[in-house]
Parts: structure tokens; sequence; C-alpha cells
């Protein structure tokens, strides 16, 4: 997949999109998650790594609220179902594809860290630590601090609350340091 496939496919739920009824909300819905979906390729292809990864979240969010849209309008009959599942089609393959990238960088920024602190087979657990724990100190160590948010994205099978037990234990056992209050809240290795 390339530029032009992603704006050619922009064009085709542009036209699609056409068959509803001017003023109805998920027309202008519907379009400009198409757009959002389209910048963010975009800066997949050609922008830095940061952006890239920043970009591909977006995707699977966007896409994501995409298929809610497709699924309401099948409802109406103001488009083919047909028409709307071959899109519906093109955009989950999109997704399938920005989801693999995704993962690779999960797994990437976590080897990162657990490479600079030490090889796996040489590496000592810490007593007493359960390997969020580990991950999340080892991603602490590749930056100079993080919000919930930011390990979050690394992982993301673990809720916000679990998230802030764990830092909350390693602050008390001296591993970190928490700085700020609320939304600023941020940690650092001590």
């Amino acid at each position: 997949m390339d530029k032009r496939y992603f704006i050619d496919l922009t064009n085709k739920l542009y036209r699609l999109t056409l068959s509803f009824p001017k003023q109805e909300p998920l027309r202008q819905r519907i379009r400009g998650l198409a757009d959002e979906v389209l910048m963010d390729l975009v800066i997949i292809l050609e922008g830095d790594e940061k952006s890239k990864r920043e970009s591909a979240f977006n995707v699977e969010k966007s896409i994501g609220l995409m298929d809610t849209c497709f699924e309401l309008a099948k409802n109406q009959d103001w488009a083919e179902k047909e028409e709307i599942n071959g899109i519906q089609k093109d955009y989950s393959e999109i997704k399938r594809e920005v989801e693999e990238f995704n993962n690779a960088n999960r797994v990437e920024m976590l080897g990162e860290g657990e490479k600079k602190v030490e090889a796996p087979s040489k590496k000592k657990k810490e007593k007493g630590l359960n390997k969020r724990q580990e991950k999340i100190l080892n991603l602490l160590k590749n930056k100079e601090k993080v919000q919930v948010k930011d390990i979050q994205e690394v992982l993301p099978e673990a809720t916000k609350r679990t998230l802030r037990r764990d830092l909350s234990d390693l602050t008390k056992i001296g591993k970190l340091k928490k700085v700020g209050r609320g939304n600023t809240t941020y940690y650092e290795v001590r």
C-alpha cells in the first residue's frame, strides 16, 4: 500500500458518502475520520520515527471509530451494503497492518530497555518485583521521566489503575521518584 492507494480509498469513501443526506452528521463524521486516517498514514509513510508511532496509534483508533460509523450507515439504507462492506474491508486491512506495526514497536521498545540494562540471560530478577514493574524500570532506563500514559502505550494490557499501583510500589521501595501532582505527575529513576 502506498500514498496513492490511501488517497484513492479516501476518494472512494467520499463518493460513497455522497449518497448520505447532506446535513447528516454521520456523513461529516465518517469523512472527518477518513481525512484523519489519510493524514496519519502519510505521516507513517514519510515522517520521523516518533511521529510514525503516534500516527500509527491514531490510525488504529480512528479506523475503530469508522467501523462503528460503517455499521450505522448500513442500517440507514443510504448506500448499497456491499459497497460499504468493500470500503470497510479495505480500512480493516489497513488497521490490521498498522496493528502489526504497533505491536512490533511495542516489542522493540521493551527489547531496547532490556538490552541497555543487561542481557536477559544474565539479568537477575529484582526481589519482589513483578514482570510489569521490571518492564517499567527498563523503560525508565531509556527515558528521563515517564507518565502513566507513556507506560500504558508500552503495556496496553495493563489498566492505568494497575500501573499507578506498580508505580506507587516502586516509589515506596525507593526505585522511583514521583514528581508533580495530578495530570502533571511523572516518575523518574532514583
